[in-house]
This record gives C-alpha cells, sequence and structure tokens, in this order.
C-alpha cells in the first residue's frame, strides 16, 4: 500500500465491514534498559529530571543503585501491547466472539491477543504495510499526467537505458538497489528485465549470501564457473537460476521433486526451515527429510544431508517469489522513471525520501545527470519539491526554522499577489523570531538583492518599526552561504563541499578506474556509514568492520575499512566532513573501491 493512503485503507476496512468487526493486530512490548529505568524511577518518586540524568551519567548505578537494581529486574519484561507495524483481523462474526479486545494508546482497537495467540484461535491476519516506494511513484504519476504525459507499463522488448542503469550501478533511489552490496550487485549481474532484477533483490538476501550463492550465482551468468548441483535432477528445476535456491518456492521444489513430498508438506518444511536451528520443528523435519522421504527416494545419506545442509542456510532470510516479484516490478517503474522521466523522478524521490542517504545525495546524484536542482525561492517554490521546465526546485517546507503557519501565509499571499520586494514581504507576512534572516541565509530572496545587501535593509525596516530577531550579518563570500543552506536545509546548493578542500594532486570518484591496484588519496563528503561483523575462523571472534560511502563532485566511491583500520578511523565518520583517505584501488566484479589505509577530516576555508 502506498503509505501516504495507509490509513484511508485501513479507515476503509472499518467502515466496510464495521468495528465490531475489525481489530489491529497486537505487538507485546519489552522493557528495554532506559525504558526500564525510567518506570522504576517513577515508582521510586524520583524527579523526571533527574531520572534523565541518572540515565546519561557515566556512573549512574552508584549514584542511584536501589533505581538500577529494580530496573535490572523488569527488562525483557513484557510492558505493555502495542499495535501491530500492519497486522489486521477481518472476522464474518464479531470479533470478540473469538478474541477480547483493548484500546491501543493511538485511539485504536486491538487484540488481547499478539498476533500468533490470534492466528492459534483461527482467525487470519492480513498485513497493510506502507510502501514508500508506492507513494513515490504514485507522485511522479502524478507529475506527468499534469504535463499530459503518462508512465508507460514495461513492455516485452528491452528498455536499453533501464538496462545501462542496472549494468553501471546507478541505481540511487531505485527501490532495494541503492545500498552499497545491491549496487554492486547490479553491476555484476547487469540484469535485463524485471525477472533478473527479482533474481539480483533475492541474491541479496542474508540466506542466499551466507549461503555462497551470490558469488556463484555470478560466477555462474559470467561463464566463469560451471553450473554444479548437489544431486542431478536439481538441473530440472533449477537451471534457470544456475543451480541456484533464490526463492522460498525453491525449498519447496526440492522437497516435492527429489524427496517426494506433497505440495502441502513442503509447505510445512518451508516453514519449519525458517525458524531458529535449535528449535524441535526443525530438528524434526531434518529427520524427516534426510532419514525417511530422501532415503525412500533412493538418496544417498550423504547427499540429503548436503542438500538439507543448503536449504537450511539459505531459507531463513530468503523472500518468496512472489514478494520479490513485486519488489522488482516496483524498482523496475523507478528505474524507468530515472531515465525517461527524471524531473518528476527527482522531485517524487526528494518529497518522499526515506533512504539509507541524506537527500543532499540525490541532489548531486541530479546535478550529475544534467538535471539542474533550484533552491528556495520565496517568489517561486511551491511547499514541497516540484518539476520544473528546466530542472526540479526545492520548496519552502526545506527550510529549517519556518512554521508551517508562516509557510501558508506566504504561498496564500503570493497566490493573490506576488512580492514586489522585501518590504512588501515583511509588510504583508508577520513573521516569527528569525524567520525572515533564514529566507534571506538561504538565498531565497535573492531575485531583491545580494544576502548582505537584504540583510541590512532588514535591519533598517526592524528599526523602523517592525520587532524582528536579526541573525549576525557575516556574509561577504560563498562560505557563509555554503554554511548556512547545509544548517537551514541540510542540502548545499550553491557548490559541492568536496570541492573546497580537492587538490589537483588527487584522485577523483570518476577516475579511480585508471589507478587500479594502486595507492591514491581522495578526498570526499560522507553519505552512509554501514557496520558489519567479520565471519569469525575456527577459534577466533567477529570483529567489527565498515563500509563508508562518500562522494566528491565527480561521483560517489565506497572505502572499506577492515578490522584493523575500522578501529583506528572508524570514529571519525560522524559528521558530513570532508575528509581526506588514502588507500589501494580495488575491484571485486565491475566495481571499484578504496581500501582504506588512512583517514583524517580535514577542515573548510574559512
Amino acid at each position: 500500500i502506498a503509505d501516504h493512503r495507509r490509513d484511508e485503507i485501513i479507515r476503509f476496512c472499518y467502515d466496510r465491514w464495521g468495528e465490531k468487526h475489525v481489530a489491529m493486530a497486537s505487538t507485546i512490548q519489552f522493557y528495554r534498559t532506559r525504558g526500564a529505568l525510567r518506570d522504576a524511577g517513577r515508582v521510586l518518586r524520583l524527579p523526571t529530571d533527574k531520572i534523565s540524568a541518572l540515565i546519561e551519567a557515566s556512573d549512574g548505578d552508584r549514584q542511584c543503585p536501589d533505581l538500577y537494581r529494580v530496573a535490572a529486574h523488569l527488562v525483557g519484561r513484557p510492558r505493555h501491547l502495542g499495535v501491530h507495524c500492519g497486522g489486521l483481523f477481518i472476522t464474518p462474526e464479531p470479533i470478540t466472539d473469538a478474541v477480547p479486545l483493548a484500546m491501543a494508546t493511538k485511539g485504536v482497537r486491538i487484540t488481547h491477543f499478539e498476533k500468533d495467540q490470534a492466528e492459534a484461535v483461527g482467525l487470519v491476519k492480513m498485513d497493510l504495510l506502507g510502501n514508500s516506494a508506492l507513494s513515490m511513484i504514485d507522485e511522479a504519476k502524478h507529475w506527468l499526467q499534469t504535463g499530459g504525459r503518462e508512465l508507460s507499463e514495461p513492455g516485452p522488448a528491452l528498455d536499453f537505458k533501464v538496462n545501462r542503469l542496472f549494468a553501471q550501478g546507478d541505481t540511487l533511489g531505485v527501490y532495494q538497489c541503492e545500498s552499497p552490496g545491491m549496487r554492486q550487485l547490479c553491476k555484476a549481474i547487469a540484469p535485463r528485465t524485471p525477472r533478473e532484477v527479482a533474481m539480483t533483490l533475492s541474491l541479496i538476501r542474508p540466506g542466499p549470501a551466507a549461503a555462497g550463492m551470490k558469488d556463484a550465482f555470478v560466477a555462474r551468468r559470467r561463464g566463469l564457473e560451471s553450473v554444479d548441483y548437489i544431486h542431478p535432477r536439481m538441473a530440472d528445476f533449477l537451471g534457470d537460476t544456475y543451480g541456484v535456491m533464490l526463492y522460498q518456492e525453491d525449498v519447496m521444489k526440492v522437497a516435492v521433486n527429489l524427496a517426494g513430498y506433497t505440495l502441502a508438506d513442503a509447505d510445512v518444511l518451508r516453514r519449519a526451515v525458517s525458524k531458529a536451528r535449535s528449535s524441535q520443528t526443525f530438528a524434526d523435519e531434518h529427520h524427516r527429510f534426510v532419514f525417511q522421504k530422501a532415503q525412500a527416494a533412493g538418496i544417498p545419506h550423504e547427499t540429503a544431508d548436503e542438500i538439507w545442509d543448503a536449504v537450511s542456510r539459505f531459507a531463513a532470510y530468503s523472500y518468496c517469489k512472489a514478494h520479490a516479484t513485486v519488489y522488482a516490478r516496483l524498482a523496475w517503474l523507478m528505474a524507468r522513471l530515472k531515465v525517461h522521466h527524471p524531473r518528476e523522478f527527482y522531485a517524487a524521490c526528494l518529497n518522499r525520501h526515506k533512504s539509507m542517504y541524506p537527500a543532499r545525495v540525490f541532489v548531486w546524484d541530479a546535478l550529475r545527470h544534467g538535471i539542474p536542482v533550484h533552491a528556495p525561492d520565496i517568489l517561486l517554490s511551491q511547499a514541497n519539491w516540484t518539476p520544473v521546465l528546466h530542472g526540479v526546485r526545492a520548496g519552502l517546507d526545506l527550510i529549517r526554522g519556518i512554521s508551517e503557519a508562516t509557510r501558508k501565509r506566504l504561498l496564500q499571499e503570493r497566490t493573490q499577489q506576488p512580492f514586489h520586494d522585501l518590504a512588501d514581504l515583511i509588510r504583508r507576512i508577520r513573521f516569527r523570531k528569525g524567520e525572515a534572516e533564514r529566507l534571506i541565509l538561504v538565498g531565497a530572496c535573492r531575485t531583491w538583492g545580494t544576502r548582505p545587501d537584504l540583510l541590512s535593509e532588514l535591519r533598517e525596516l526592524s528599526q523602523s518599526g517592525r520587532q524582528l530577531s536579526l541573525l549576525p550579518i557575516n556574509i561577504r563570500h560563498l562560505m557563509p552561504l555554503l554554511t548556512a543552506q547545509l544548517t537551514l536545509t541540510g542540502i548545499p546548493f550553491c557548490m559541492h563541499p568536496a570541492e573546497l578542500v580537492h587538490k589537483q594532486e588527487f584522485c577523483l570518484a570518476g577516475d579511480m578506474g585508471r589507478h587500479l591496484d594502486g595507492t591514491v588519496t581522495m578526498t570526499g563528503i560522507l553519505d552512509a556509514v554501514k557496520f558489519l561483523q567479520t565471519q569469525p575462523k575456527e577459534g577466533d571472534t567477529a570483529k567489527e568492520m565498515s563500509f563508508v560511502t562518500l562522494e566528491d563532485a565527480s561521483g560517489i566511491f565506497d572505502a572499506i575499512l577492515f578490522p584493523e583500520c575500522h578501529a583506528r578511523f572508524g570514529s571519525i565518520f560522524q559528521h558530513i566532513g570532508p575528509f581526506q583517505l588514502s588507500g589501494r584501488i580495488i575491484r571485486q566484479w565491475d566495481t571499484l573501491s578504496l581500501q582504506l589505509t588512512d583517514a583524517f577530516p580535514l577542515p573548510l576555508p574559512a
């Protein structure tokens, strides 16, 4: 469901089937440390500010041992019932005939039984989950329809622009395809159809990746490795996927075609291998598969064990095929939007922004694709991002410190009559403290003059009767504009900050291919950081490492911090930067990365 319409759909269910037949699923909320400390503090009649101070203090347990002793007994215990993220029950008879109900703090009725207990008494849970990609596609379609165009559905013919986008890993903003790992995998596989995108999405899941199937799939697809089947008959139903199990349905195919399961029993097996290995159900199904069904089908014990091991390692976190197919369709539609309708794509992407990357990353991505991005303008901007004739324009909502009431007055007044100058704007809009200055500082009033002149004029207007709180005037060159835009919008419209510190001898992201296996120095602005644990060797422990995504004015690049390097430099990537980085350029499949050996933050010029 498009996330902006989720509440509408839930309301429809209540209206269509009636309040007596509909309830949201509940979920049990358990105590965690901070919540346990707060509740224990209230019981002990401690002042709220003291509780907060004790929680933040490094020696809070010594200052108030009773508080921490009581809280320790609460951690991990149920606290209250919450509303499940999307589960809904609809019953033909009054729902209270099956389960008791409670009223959640959000004002909706929920089942007293949590979802698994409710299903155990015969209720069927439907998940009505919000999806930001659907909202983004809806908005982009709206902009297209406003201009008399439409987004066509994918046809049987290849779309070479979309193919090139995936093959280049140019998938920022494309649903499920924008993480560093997914961009790397898209380059390696170069999917040509929505079906192949579904395969790619399935390979990135923890199940196939942990089972070693991702690298095997890529190598086999590229003709670097022969297809090897654990059992010859698996070629009959895994041939299209190069012998790799991609979907939960593949587990069922193995059970039905190799071990003689019925479809119903195969579904029980699929559910069992999705549970923890320590569960009794898992152990029972393992015995049944290896020692009963496979043996009866004439499969040697060693082969059956190998098949079971592959199935169990894969299935815990794998997609069902329908899930992957729907996600792939959304990804394909968004890719089509990006290559064929980029203005509408970026406007919708920035409005519906829910990504691992900050919004500024998509602004710079748009600029690299030749789409001009215009800063907020008091005379031209709407509330949100909008596609315009030449690019996309930021909305007034982007500016921090401008209240919704002020923004609405601005748009309403401008509709009735355009603003003629700064004095006219100040006269007609009753600004709150600091709001007028913020509009000037980010350049939203640039039509009427330079920012220093406008701030001086604003000061004169305030002295002539308007009570305005003014910010210090120190606007004489580019740096203050850059700082103001970063502070008040999060997006530096005037320039890329990395340009301020880049030197001629440094390597640009766009030139990494020329320095393969060489040692280089680069500069970059932080986009995202991902932490993960290494796979420990026998007798060793897992260690933390990280992948850092950065960019300069020429493009995005990824830096790898292996455990030793992560321990030395990992903590510096806590702000936007810029950073100076040194290391060796390496390649895996078709993706270049910087294997970091040194890094430190750089100061911006004063």
